[in-house]
Formats: structure tokens, sequence, C-alpha cells
């Protein structure tokens, strides 16, 4: 049997196993196959013999919520091993090194990974970027419907006022929000404390159709910024000096900081991200940003 491994579970699960799959290809052992969802493929190109796809409709047939590490709530990993063991190829099977259950990032794989940057495709970006008018800060306005993800939501009012404070502070950049529609706030162009009026601000959410065009994007950006979350993640690989508010400094700085780019960090409690609101803590960011110019 040929192993086939599964990333259907948190985005920022599937930078562990790219990089475990990138660790198997450095000792020759390039890997057969993954299954994962169709925006992903870019996390392993190269590093597979054979990319598959897992579509959505598994969650309606597990009566499944919630994405957990590489799996779901509430489902033990050898249910989900065997319902897509099932399901896979013929001739394939998950490995059973592939952790599915939850379980601490040090165990997973026992450390056998590599990070390095994801490959930029968009040429005319990296080209446009050299220009003062290509220069962005990228702002993720994350937020999630679902609990326990939405104990993580940013109050939007918080982000509409950093937006507008950046936009004051650097008015020769693009101020650019990211993120999918389902996932991030829609911080439209308009004249109140939901909304941000500047001329150099662009609302993006919804826009970006996959995660190689968010890669693409970090081209040209001078800086990043959003709540501890998988695209602040990448930005870090990426290079992108990135501001992050979230409840573990340490892990995001330093431990998970793979490519050891510039990371500016507000730490507050898991319980308080919801009623956040601080001005010094805006205040912090432009000048994070002003350090990187």
């Amino acid at each position: 049997m040929k192993d086939i491994y599964l990333d259907i579970g948190e985005l920022g699960w599937s930078l562990y196993l790219s990089a475990h799959l990138r660790w198997l290809k450095a000792r020759g052992k390039k890997a057969d196959a993954v299954m994962t969802l169709p925006a992903r493929d870019c996390l392993y190109e190269g590093l597979v013999k054979k990319i598959f796809h897992a579509h959505w409709k598994y969650k309606e047939a597990l009566l499944l919520q919630d994405q957990e590490c590489f799996g779901f709530y509430g489902l033990p990993g050898y249910k989900l091993r065997a319902y897509f063991n099932a399901k896979v190829p013929a001739g394939y099977e998950i490995p059973e090194s592939q952790p599915l259950d939850s379980m601490s990032r040090e165990d997973i794989f026992k450390g056998e990974m590599i990070f390095e940057a994801y490959p930029y495709k968009d040429k005319t970006l990296n080209s446009l970027s050299k220009t003062i008018a290509m220069k962005e800060i990228l702002v993720f306005p994350r937020y999630r419907d679902a609990y326990p993800f939405s104990i993580k939501n940013l109050p939007k009012t918080f982000y509409a006022s950093l937006i507008s404070k950046l936009c004051d502070e650097f008015p020769k950049y693009t101020i650019r929000t990211m993120g999918t529609k389902e996932g991030a706030y829609n911080i439209t162009y308009k004249y109140d404390e939901l909304g941000v009026a500047k001329s150099n601000y662009i609302n993006h959410v919804g826009k970006t159709p996959t995660i190689q065009a968010l890669i693409d994007r970090c081209q040209c950006a001078v800086g990043a910024v959003g709540s501890q979350s998988a695209p602040p993640k990448i930005m870090l690989l990426q290079s992108v000096p990135t501001y992050m508010i979230g409840h573990t400094r340490k892990r995001h700085q330093e431990e998970e900081n793979w490519g050891k780019a510039k990371c500016g960090f507000w730490e507050i409690g898991f319980g308080d991200y919801n009623k956040f609101y601080s001005w010094e803590c805006i205040e912090e960011i432009v000048e994070f940003f002003k350090g990187v110019k």
C-alpha cells in the first residue's frame, strides 16, 4: 500500500504537514500522495507524487462542525482514519505515523520537519512591488461564527480603528484587508465606527481565492497584522514583519516563527479577545511598522 497523508483540518496545521513532507523529500523519500482541500494544493506541490482532493460533503456524512488540528472536534482519530481509508484511491492508506487526534505541536511527526518559505507564482506582483505605490500593510480581521473559534474574535470596531490609523500614518502605503468571506470581517468603505473611508484603504476580504494568492501578496507587503491564526503565521514564514494579538506570545514570536521574521506581539488573556480594544496597542502597532519601512 502507498501512503496518502490527510489534510482536512485547520489550515495552521497544514504548515506542519507540508514541512514534514519537505523533510521526507530532503531524505530522498518523496511522499506518495496527499488528500487535501482544493485551495491547499500549493502547500504540497513538488513534495508529493500525487495530490487528491477531499470535498466538504464528508462533513455532512460524519455530522461534523468544527475543525481541530488534522481532524474535527468530537471525532476520534481512529474513526477519521477508518472513514477516509475507505474513501481514498485504491492502493493508498493513511500512514499510522500521521496523528489525527489532538496532540501537542512538539509531538507532530516527532519534530521531523523543515520549514521554508513557499514559492511565489505571480511574477507581476514581484515587479510591481518595487514601486512605492504597491507597498502594502496587510490586515487580517479574523472572524469566525462557530464556537470555540468565535472565542478568538477581536471586535470589529478595533480593526476599523486600527485600519483608519494605519491609513493616516502611512499615506503612501495601501492598507489592505485580507481573508475569506466566512472567516473575516467585511470592513467596508464608509464613515462610521464599523467602516473605513480612506483613499489608501482596500477591502480585499473575499477576493483572495486561493492560499497561493495570499502567499503571492506577500511580495508587496512591508508588514502584516492580525490576531494569532494561520494567515499571520504564513506571513512570518514568508519573512514579512508581522504583528500579532493573542494569548501565546512565546509560541508565535520564537517557537513557531520559522522564518525568523520581525514579530511584534500584544498579549491578552484567552478569554479577552471579544472585549479587547486598546489604543495603546494600536499605537504600538504603528511604531512597529515605522521600524520596518
